[in-house]
């Protein structure tokens, strides 16, 4: 019965990103919190990474990346299949950048080049301001309908610029 309840909680968290603004104490709380069941009945945390990049990226459409959002990151990055999870977004949001917004095939592209600025920032790669630049040509396509991730992008690729590596 206890596992029970623990995948209906896991379930109503995951039905509650439709109903509640997709806030920091919340997005920590899907990470920590979101199970799965086992073929075996096993009830296990989720660590699939498309769902989890997924909520990264609804969560920077209103959102800047800050520290608690970086730790995410990183505990994504170091996997391999997390990453290569991660590139296959990244390859459709770079064809997208070549077209209008409303023929983006990803409607959360320009957010998966934030999180590729920042995993290449925290990795000390020199490609991150490419991400940036792209975001936010990205956003800029889009015109003020994206505003806050537009103004978050700004403000992370100025960070990018200041310190380049971290």
């Amino acid at each position: 019965m206890p596992d029970a309840c623990i995948l209906d909680y896991a379930a109503l968290l995951a039905q509650c990103r439709a109903d509640e603004p997709f806030t920091l104490p919340y997005l920590q709380r899907l990470w920590s919190d979101y199970v799965v069941l086992t073929p075996d009945q096993q009830v296990i945390p989720s660590l699939d990474p498309r769902l989890r990049w997924q909520w990264l990226r609804e969560y920077l459409r209103r959102n800047e990346i800050d520290p608690s959002v970086q730790t995410m990151i990183r505990s994504l990055t170091r996997y391999p299949i997390a990453m290569q999870v991660f590139n296959d977004f990244v390859n459709i949001a770079t064809q997208d950048a070549e077209k209008d917004p409303d023929e983006w095939n990803d409607k959360l592209a320009p957010e998966t080049l934030r999180l590729g600025a920042e995993i290449a920032k925290l990795n000390g790669q020199p490609n991150a301001l490419n991400f940036a630049d792209t975001a936010i040509k990205m956003y800029e396509a889009a015109g003020g309908r994206l505003f806050k991730a537009h103004a978050a992008a700004l403000r992370e690729s100025a960070q990018i610029m200041q310190f380049p590596y971290q």
